[in-house]
């Protein structure tokens, strides 16, 4: 007698349903990975605009300043021709405050890493992070660069 047989065994719609179920929950993982990425992509490309906003507003204060003062608690004071002082330090939280003359405090939430202000002859040196390895980012006074080349 030949039976024949149709239809799909027990066996292989088991497999069937293990196969499925795996390729369900990688998929899942993945889709989780993708949304967190999306997550801290988008936080760190607000984090960079913000310290862009910021490092473009330094850059102009160093620019017009007539003298620099650095202090020992990482401040510094940029005097301008006309008698305005600009400040500028590291907050409690790690970011940067600027403080103009008529007390107006803009504030920049904390970078990734810690600033830090020192002197140069031809403006302002600011540091990003505690690498010893890494070049200080210059911000030049363009009065301080007229004064050095005054003989």
């Amino acid at each position: 007698m030949n039976r024949r047989t149709r239809g799909i065994s027990l066996i292989e719609i088991m497999a069937s349903m293990i196969l499925l179920a795996s390729f369900a929950a990688l998929a899942g993982r993945v889709w989780q990975t993708t949304l967190r990425t999306t997550r801290d992509t988008s936080d760190a490309t607000g984090r960079i605009g913000m310290f862009e906003l910021m490092l473009n507003q330094i850059k102009i204060d160093a620019w017009s300043a007539q003298s620099i003062t650095i202090n020992a608690d990482n401040r510094v004071d940029l005097h301008w021709p006309d008698g305005q002082t600009i400040t500028w330090q590291v907050s409690d939280d790690g970011g940067a405050d600027r403080i103009a003359a008529d007390e107006v405090v803009q504030h920049w939430p904390a970078a990734d890493e810690s600033l830090h202000f020192a002197a140069d002859p031809a403006g302002l040196a600011l540091s990003v992070g505690d690498d010893p390895e890494q070049q200080p980012l210059i911000l030049v006074s363009q009065l301080r660069l007229v004064e050095g080349s005054r003989p």
